[in-house]
């Protein structure tokens, strides 16, 4: 009782630790996961020993690695017109320089037969192969010059490059567990079947069980995901194949029958809200950052490590420019985030006694540092958005049917206006119609800056997301004291709270109630005076 009792005191003072890191980490606009990884160092064995490692800690950290790499894989969802060209183009390159790059750095530093085995630097070569969908795909959302030129491009590159590392890991586990060439061909003829049943059958399964049973029950499909997640991961295992490579697969196959936002906030809620960032932590208990004052040499495997991946990544990232001739040379900074299946796969490195302590540091530094510059450098290189001379002009956030109309009546008004709106396609669509439209998220600083917010008459918030209403429209009134705004909400805590900002709030659910009211109100009224006609009153 009393160990138990330890259990869920740790527990939960991880779960405080998520809660105050993620608070933290969003006041100064930077992600989470680094600041995760150094709670781990800080709390764990190698720091203050506060939290030891248990085998429920083991339990919980494994479930987040493996949610992570699963909802990466549901990331490919929703991504269009891909030119599948470029895609193998930049994949083919960015895989083959980062693979040689990190399995010749470790097999020169040392990491070669007979001391350690040759599976060790092809580890390695996998790491430097891999990103980070998660951290990617946000970082080319919000820059404006990616997303236009090519984001239908990098996107799924993204996917493939942990798709190559993450199955390229399975064969060299499966190489290291039995040598024997025959079993090795079973084992890639297992794993093209796994792939090529659950492509084909889990989508057709999935829209399926949406379709028939989508009004059973809200928690329906969660629990399928769930069960398609698990079953999935139960079928690997019998073929010997990794967990985290069945949980990505099956991710990239429930994608294509995922057809809302609502399931996958659901996922995500439960894994990056919970789970997820206890892998971190976990991971960051693992690695030892005292050993670099323990010898120079340590150091310089560091070093070397973070340089070689940057300098692969940049190098892959060049070339594909120069073939494609896209005027991008610095791309591949864009794929210098190391977090998901990189450290997924050193941990099972690790787990197999195949990366050393120093190696698995080095790697976990390296995650750290590569997450945090990569959103500076992306934005400094790429993200910088023209800043639009305008002035007494009105703002309209969010270019939906509402923002769209709102268009139209400030065009008839002969009112100068711009519209900012998140969505490409509807960006394009607006812009066709002879809108002023910049394509960014109406919530970031640099954005509203670039509208000119500061010199708005008026300002029409008119977002799908109460929170984004009440962020965007405190930005404004600090910048802009004088500014007109009308704002849009859908609940009643963000009406109250949006009172004292804006100068008009719409609760377009309060407006369609009284609206309904109304109507009852009058057909009540109707069905009165029908009854006193019949009685001849």
């Amino acid at each position: 009782m009393r160990r138990m009792l330890d259990y869920l005191v740790a527990f939960g003072l991880l779960l405080v630790l998520v809660f105050l890191i993620s608070e933290f980490s969003h006041r100064i606009k930077v992600i989470a996961v680094p600041l995760l990884i150094i709670a781990g160092m800080l709390i764990g064995p190698n720091g203050f020993g506060i939290v030891s490692k248990s085998e429920g800690l083991e339990f919980f950290a494994e479930l987040g690695f493996l949610f992570l790499v699963f909802l990466a894989g549901l990331e490919i969802r929703g991504v269009k017109n891909v030119e599948w060209k470029d895609v193998a183009s930049l994949g083919g390159v960015l895989a083959t320089i980062s693979f040689f790059m990190g399995f010749l750095l470790v097999y020169f530093w040392g990491y070669h037969p007979p001391k350690y085995l040759l599976a060790t630097p092809l580890i390695i070569g996998t790491v430097f192969q891999s990103s980070s969908v998660g951290e990617i795909i946000p970082i080319i959302n919000h820059t404006r010059k990616l997303k236009d030129k090519i984001g239908n491009t990098l996107i799924p590159t993204v996917v493939i490059l942990d798709t190559i590392s993450l199955i390229s890991l399975s064969l060299i586990l499966q190489w290291y567990r039995d040598s024997n060439p025959v079993h090795l061909l079973l084992f890639i003829v297992a794993l093209i079947l796994f792939i090529f049943l659950g492509s084909r059958y889990i989508p057709t399964l999935g829209k399926w069980v949406f379709n028939r049973y989508r009004s059973s029950y809200e928690e329906m499909e969660i629990v399928f995901f769930m069960a398609v997640l698990f079953s999935m991961i139960g079928v690997s295992e019998l073929m010997g194949l990794e967990p985290i490579v069945a949980s990505f697969l099956t991710g990239l196959f429930l994608g294509e029958s995922v057809e809302g936002e609502e399931i996958c906030h659901k996922l995500s809620s439960i894994g990056r809200g919970f789970l997820i960032p206890i892998f971190f932590i976990v991971v960051g208990m693992d690695a030892d950052p005292l050993l670099f004052l323990r010898g120079a040499s340590y150091l310089y495997l560091l070093l070397a490590i973070i340089i070689g991946l940057m300098g692969s990544k940049l190098l892959g990232g060049y070339i594909y420019s120069r073939i494609s001739r896209k005027n991008l040379p610095l791309l591949g900074v864009v794929f210098f985030p190391q977090l998901g299946a990189t450290l997924a796969a050193t941990k099972i490195g690790l787990i197999y006694g195949l990366i050393d302590e120093p190696l698995f540091t080095s790697v976990v530094v390296m995650a750290i540092v590569t997450a945090l510059i990569t959103p500076f450098l992306t934005l400094h290189i790429f993200g910088k958005i023209e800043k639009q001379e305008l002035s007494d002009h009105a703002v309209i956030l969010g270019g939906g049917m509402i923002g769209e109309y709102a268009a139209s009546a400030l065009t008839l008004l002969h009112k100068e206006f711009i519209i900012v709106e998140k969505n490409k396609k509807r960006c394009d669509y607006l812009k066709s119609k002879g809108y002023r439209c910049i394509l960014g998220d109406a919530t970031r600083c640099d954005v509203l800056d670039a509208v000119n917010v500061e010199r708005a008459k008026y300002a029409l918030v008119l977002l799908s997301s109460s929170k984004d209403s009440v962020i965007a429209s405190r930005y404004i009134r600090e910048k802009n004291p004088d500014c007109r705004i009308i704002a849009r909400v859908h609940s009643e805590k963000e009406r109250k709270i949006l009172k004292d900002i804006a100068d008009e709030v719409l609760y377009p659910e309060m407006i369609a109630g009284m609206n309904i009211v109304w109507h009852i109100m009058k057909m009540i009224e109707e069905d009165g005076r029908d009854g006193s006609a019949d009685f001849g009153i």
